[in-house]
């Protein structure tokens, strides 16, 4: 992968909100990560790529709303987000139908508690 690992650029955290956006975008293609943690989005050119995919072939009982509402958790927790009720309300909803709207209102819900 080419890029800067973003856990090696000042003021990580402001990256989430993309992080989530692109996250958001991989999951419309019913695509999963299985680790989107810090040390796996890269930044190239001011944009956010995720790398070191893995395969969810372990949880084959777990559906794609399951695993897009892993994904989010591990991606919050390793940005040291705390997943309070609200948050993990906005999780649930984004999972169950994933769209611009449930991911839009997921930033909200966690940018407002980290300004």
């Amino acid at each position: 992968p080419v890029g800067i690992p973003i856990s090696k650029c000042e003021r990580t955290l402001s990256y989430l909100p993309e992080a989530l956006r692109v996250l958001s975008k991989i999951h419309l293609n019913e695509v999963y990560h299985g680790d989107p943690r810090v040390q796996n989005i890269l930044l190239f050119q001011n944009e956010i790529r995720f790398c070191d995919f893995r395969h969810f072939g372990g949880f084959a009982g777990i559906d794609n709303s399951a695993k897009a509402a892993m994904d989010i958790e591990i991606l919050l927790s390793s940005f040291k987000v705390k997943i309070t009720d609200e948050v993990r309300g906005k999780i649930e909803q984004y999972a169950a139908g994933k769209s611009d709207k449930t991911i839009k209102e997921l930033i909200a819900a966690v940018t407002d508690k980290h300004q």
